[in-house]
């Protein structure tokens, strides 16, 4: 059940994360700031559509927002088409030229920033800029409210969307629910990429793989966040009207929390799946050729129907869901009986039904915020969060696709 306070009335706050002033974003500042400007939810919750606006920012923020996202969409393609097209199109003393500049940047790619150093530039200008273009909201429920919990956490984001920048809104992770340093995930193909690979980085940004997270948990004590969709979930924005998140079959993280003993925070983003449009591959090649290399061949237009443009100017509004409090549980690993293994898998199925739960709920109490209908229901090897978008226009309200109550 959900977190109620006292007298019962449920608990849970708001953070405008675009709203911040620039001498109140910044690693020197104690979080009790941060949280003296939260707004917190009454006894039915927020209010319809109160977490669901876009808010205006300045020209030039948003100047700088559609010249250099086509610069970072560009920059995960090029490396990858780069050698072809030189190799088939140059001379070899060009070709030549192009290859050693492409192996020293590989080269300056392998230095990896302490903890510290990685904290502040997670307040990079450009993440800031991030959060103001997509009108940026944090909600969560008083049960991971300083101080709940002071274990790492393990923060599963869904859905994934083109490219998950919106969310990534790397201090408040790290900053709002302790101190522990929040590590996000991305392929291990995305970190060898020049300028991309260095930039991610310097964010603290880890390989999405097993050992690389639970080093992370165990051994450094920090913070975790992946987008738990991965490659699957990209391929979910050819039906805007539809919240659909890939979250079934996805039980090596809860196997991770387990082994650890850390706590696992459902994340759902509202309005993320908005931002870009999937153009849809009806026959699943790209999504099929995706998962098997571990890299995106998602086609997408974002604004103005610009292919690797900057997103639409939409709100997104980050929900957290109740903590999943999983015990520490030892993998049997291959020399367990076959009965020790049998149990843990069971174990393994028992918390990731709970974590299922609580990203339905985060879903089904805060839709009306955010201009979504129906309830959350399974489907096949995902989750349809149902909640089909209601598109307001003036004051009449037209419901697109079969909206249902």
């Amino acid at each position: 059940s959900y977190n109620m306070a006292e007298g019962g009335e449920r608990a849970e706050d708001s953070l405008d994360l675009a709203a911040f002033t620039e001498e109140v974003y910044s690693p020197d500042i104690q979080v009790d700031k941060w949280l003296d400007l939260c707004t917190t939810a009454g006894p039915s919750g927020f209010a319809d559509e109160s977490l669901n606006k876009v808010a205006p920012i300045p020209w030039h923020t948003e100047l700088e927002c559609l010249v250099r996202i086509p610069l970072y969409m560009a920059f995960n393609v090029v490396p990858i088409i780069l050698p072809g097209f030189v190799l088939g199109c140059c001379s070899w003393r060009v070709a030549g030229m192009v290859l050693t500049v492409f192996l020293l940047l590989l080269q300056a790619n392998r230095h990896r920033p302490n903890s510290e150093e990685v904290r502040r530039y997670q307040y990079a200008y450009s993440e800031r800029n991030n959060q103001k273009y997509t009108s940026l909201k944090m909600v969560w429920p008083s049960s991971i409210q300083r101080p709940a919990i002071a274990k790492p956490l393990v923060f599963c984001i869904v859905p994934h969307g083109v490219c998950p920048f919106a969310v990534s809104a790397y201090p408040f992770y790290s900053k709002l629910f302790n101190d522990r340093l929040c590590r996000f995930t991305a392929a291990p193909i995305v970190l060898q990429l020049p300028v991309v690979g260095w930039i991610l980085k310097r964010l603290g940004v880890i390989p999405a793989k097993s050992k690389s997270i639970l080093d992370t948990l165990v051994k450094r004590q920090e913070s975790v966040a992946l987008v738990l969709d991965g490659v699957a979930g990209m391929f979910n924005g050819d039906e805007p009207d539809v919240q659909r998140a890939c979250l079934k079959n996805r039980t090596t993280i809860v196997s991770l929390a387990l082994s650890a003993g850390c706590p696992i925070i459902p994340v759902y983003a509202f309005g993320h799946t908005s931002l870009y449009r999937v153009i849809a591959d009806r026959f699943g090649i790209l999504e099929w050729l995706s998962i098997k290399l571990n890299t995106s061949f998602t086609p997408f237009v974002g604004r103005w129907f610009w292919p690797l443009g900057p997103p639409r100017r939409c709100p997104v509004t980050v929900v957290c869901g109740e903590p999943v409090h999983c015990p520490k549980v030892e993998h049997p690993g291959k020399t367990g009986s076959n009965e020790q293994r049998k149990e843990y898998d069971e174990l393994v199925q028992e918390w990731h039904a709970k974590m299922m739960h609580s990203f339905k709920h985060a879903f089904d109490i805060h839709k009306a915020c955010l201009l979504y209908t129906s309830d959350a229901a399974d489907e096949e090897d995902s989750v349809d969060l149902g909640g089909r978008r209601i598109i307001k226009k003036k004051k009449k309200n037209k419901s697109r696709g079969r909206a249902t109550r």
